[in-house]
């Protein structure tokens, strides 16, 4: 897009510099014109000398082409003759002098029709290639907004991909963390489940243990029934397998309670 503005700047650059051009251009065909114009009246008033002054030489019974031929007439004197002559000389000189500025405008006037003629056929050719260029510009600028127009949808589209983006990086971060959460506390089950196991098997054993103490109290109790002091360390230890039992029972059911809270948060209530 930068390429394309600076193009268009030269362009319009360009575009100003040719009208600059062809103004003074029309300027200086306007100037040449009225150059002519003078000329031309220059000329027409050249030319009404020349007939004035041949007209004279005519009155003067002299042919202004050809002075020299004209026969001298018998009856003038010769002071008259030579006066004569001295103004026929001034007047051909005049005319002479006329003809040759004459020419020299018809020239000069030629020169300049030709310059007016080069400077129209530029300026012509100068306001087409403005029309051009114009039309270039207008069309560049249709590109240009139509490339605007689309990059402007495209970073409508992007902001919504960066948006959509942004919601999937949060919620991938919040399953992260669920994850994370979730492997801890089934960690943390496991963890509860084999305490809890091990309270059982221990719970187990205890209560083997009573069913033995039990079973030899009742032999001793057969065996030495009245001695009643024999059964104090049997009744002793059984009392305190008990209460070792009561505390597994107490562990196993806190360790429920935790096992149910974990339970309670893998899923989600």
């Amino acid at each position: 897009m930068g390429g394309i503005a600076v193009a268009l700047v030269l362009i319009a650059v360009w575009v100003f510099r040719q009208q600059a051009a062809s103004k003074e251009q029309s300027a200086a065909m306007a100037r040449l014109e009225a150059a002519n114009r003078s000329l031309q009246e220059r000329t027409a008033q050249l030319e009404r000398e020349s007939s004035s002054l041949r007209e004279q030489l005519i009155a003067s019974g002299v042919e202004p082409v050809k002075p020299a031929a004209q026969p001298r007439p018998a009856a003038v004197d010769e002071s008259s003759h030579l006066e004569t002559v001295r103004m026929l000389a001034d007047v051909q000189s005049k005319l002479n002098a006329a003809n040759t500025a004459i020419t020299d405008l018809r020239n000069r006037q030629q020169e300049l029709e030709a310059t007016i003629d080069r400077l129209t056929a530029e300026n012509k050719r100068a306001g087409a290639e403005s029309a051009d260029l114009r039309d270039s510009l207008t069309a560049t600028k249709s590109l240009v907004q139509a490339l605007e127009g689309e990059m402007k949808t495209k970073s409508d589209r992007i902001a919504q991909m960066e948006t959509a983006a942004r919601k999937l990086r949060e919620e991938s971060q919040a399953s992260s963390q669920r994850v994370a959460d979730f492997a801890k506390a089934a960690k943390d089950l496991i963890d509860v489940n084999r305490r809890r196991e091990n309270y059982f098997n221990s719970l187990q054993r205890r209560y083997r243990d009573l069913t033995d103490q039990y079973r030899a109290l009742a032999v001793r109790m057969e065996t030495e029934r009245d001695n009643p002091v024999a059964f104090a360390p049997d009744v002793s230890r059984i009392q305190s397998t008990i209460q070792l039992a009561e505390d597994d029972l107490r562990q196993i059911a806190s360790l429920n309670t935790q096992a149910q809270r974990v339970t309670d948060k893998l899923t989600g209530r």
